[in-house]
């Protein structure tokens, strides 16, 4: 059975045990074998050290990367912008049986285009709003109205009051208390004020016979 390795199907037991720290270990780069990875940019860079930024340069390219400004993004020949509210969808498909022809173009040879160019006169019409926005504001609206609730909550019913017990505390009337006595109240002499007297019970022991042992009730 020895010669044969096909039946030796257990897993044969390394002796290469990993003692210590050996994920850290494992994990260090090492410098000593391998050089320093540096990128082509680090390599191929030349440093100046006395060098100065220019300024003006700067700033230029500052300038240049702003852009235009909003007036000439969101307002057309002096109007606000409020009044161009309509997009170019609404203006081509949504408001496609208008029965108004656009304006004829003419050919500007100064400009080398066709004149009135249409997205720089937008129409300032009102929008076509087929309700979506109202609908998507009364949502939020009651979304943020509505405490959110489980649904063991929301099915929850309340009982009415007669469902629940009534407590009852088991507590004698003040009148049956034997502090009302007027004979425990009456403490004239000045000799024991300073010790507690002997009170009348507040209910009376029943009646004992002479014949029944000392402490048995009837």
């Amino acid at each position: 059975m020895d010669h044969y390795s096909g039946w030796k199907i257990e897993p044969k037991y390394s002796d290469k045990v990993l003692i210590g720290n050996w994920v850290e270990e494992r994990r260090k780069f090492r410098t000593r074998y391998q050089p320093k990875q540096d990128s082509c940019y680090n390599i191929d860079f030349v440093s100046f050290p006395d060098s100065k930024p220019d300024r003006i340069f700067t700033r230029s390219i500052v300038k240049k990367l702003e852009g235009l400004p909003k007036c000439h993004l969101l307002s057309h020949h002096g109007e606000p912008k409020h009044k161009h509210l309509v997009s170019l969808y609404d203006d081509h498909y949504l408001r496609s049986g208008k029965s108004k022809l656009p304006t004829l173009r003419s050919y500007d040879g100064n400009r080398l285009a066709w004149v009135p160019e249409q997205s720089d006169y937008p129409t300032a019409d009102p929008p076509t709003n087929f309700g979506l926005f109202q609908a998507k504001e009364k949502q939020w609206r009651e979304q943020f109205s509505e405490d959110h609730k489980s649904l063991y909550s929301a099915s929850y019913k309340q009982p009415p009051t007669s469902a629940y017990s009534t407590v009852r505390f088991g507590v004698a009337p003040r009148v049956l208390s034997s502090t009302m006595y007027p004979s425990n109240n009456n403490n004239k002499s000045m000799n024991f004020r300073e010790y507690r007297h002997l009170q009348v019970p507040g209910y009376p022991v029943p009646h004992t016979h002479v014949n029944q042992p000392a402490g048995f009730m009837t």
